[in-house]
Order: structure tokens, then C-alpha cells, then sequence
């Protein structure tokens, strides 16, 4: 499977309809500073899930809270 990228989870946050086609997206800011809210935090994980074949556990909900982070973090269960 190939790394999950910061590309790969901002295309889900569009299918997930959290951004738009266009919209701004710094990789590093807080999910929270793009307008993305918990509920669509929620449905983002739900198809990183289904797409990249990982799991994430509630712990590890709020920890991930960027575009780089979730990246990296599913790259890493990826490669175990």
C-alpha cells in the first residue's frame, strides 16, 4: 500500500464535503482554524479508515488535529 499523503487527505476532506475544491488548506494549521469541525473530523477518519485500511482509536482523535499529522500517523500504521 502506498504512504498516505497530505495530498491524499485533503482530497478526502473534499469527498467528505469538510473543504471545497479550491479552498485554502494549510497542512500544518489546526483542522479547527480551516472551519473543519468535529462531526466532520469524525467523517474524514471514517474514510481514511475505509480507503487506507487503518484503524483510529478514539485516543488518538484529538491528537491528530492537521492535515500532516493524519498523514504521517496513517503512513506509519501503513507501514507496520
Amino acid at each position: 500500500m502506498n504512504a498516505c499523503t497530505n495530498e491524499d487527505i485533503i482530497q478526502l476532506l473534499i469527498e467528505s464535503d469538510a473543504l471545497a475544491e479550491g479552498d485554502e488548506v494549510l497542512v500544518d494549521a489546526p483542522l479547527k482554524q480551516m472551519g473543519i469541525q468535529s462531526l466532520d473530523k469524525f467523517n474524514l477518519f471514517l474514510l481514511v479508515e475505509e480507503r487506507h485500511g487503518v484503524q483510529i482509536p478514539d485516543e488518538d482523535f484529538e491528537k491528530l488535529d492537521t492535515v500532516s499529522a493524519i498523514a504521517a500517523y496513517v503512513s506509519e500504521k501503513q507501514a507496520v
